[in-house]
């Protein structure tokens, strides 16, 4: 599963020139094949969070993104850096997807309230909207 996000970890240090070390928050989309998640590594509160819309869990992303963590330290910042300390969260009181056709617009969602700090305060009902916001947002950007 974590090979997934390797090409997008990656991608930050080469392409866009900044260390995802110094980052507070490394926020993660996930594409687990039929369904979208959503992973979030805090730096500044040591601690991975996973959130999956039909409320699943995937501790194997979540082992291979603490080991992520550890590998990256000692190969970019040549440090030893334990995770053992970490807490994982996999929080269950997040919105939640009644159909199966939602999960990559609630991950969508999640990424943009965690990245400006806002609490998770959407619904399935808003998914219409958000759908044609991300088009018209695309649509705009294209231009």
């Amino acid at each position: 599963m974590f090979s997934n996000c390797l090409p997008i970890l990656t991608f930050c240090l080469i392409q866009l020139g900044y260390d995802l070390l110094e980052c507070d928050k490394v926020i993660i989309p996930v594409h687990q094949g039929i369904h979208w998640v959503l992973a979030v590594i805090d730096f500044k509160a040591t601690c991975v969070r996973f959130y999956d819309s039909l409320l699943g869990n995937d501790k194997g992303l979540v082992e291979d993104l603490l080991r992520w963590v550890t590998d990256e330290w000692r190969n970019k910042k040549e440090k030893d850096v334990s995770t053992e300390s970490w807490t994982v969260e996999i929080p269950k009181d997040i919105p939640r997807q009644m159909n199966g056709c939602d999960c990559g617009v609630f991950m969508l969602k999640y990424a943009d309230y965690i990245a400006v700090g806002c609490p998770l305060t959407f619904h399935q009902r808003d998914m219409e909207y958000f759908r044609r916001r991300i088009v018209a947002d695309a649509m705009e950007k294209g231009n």
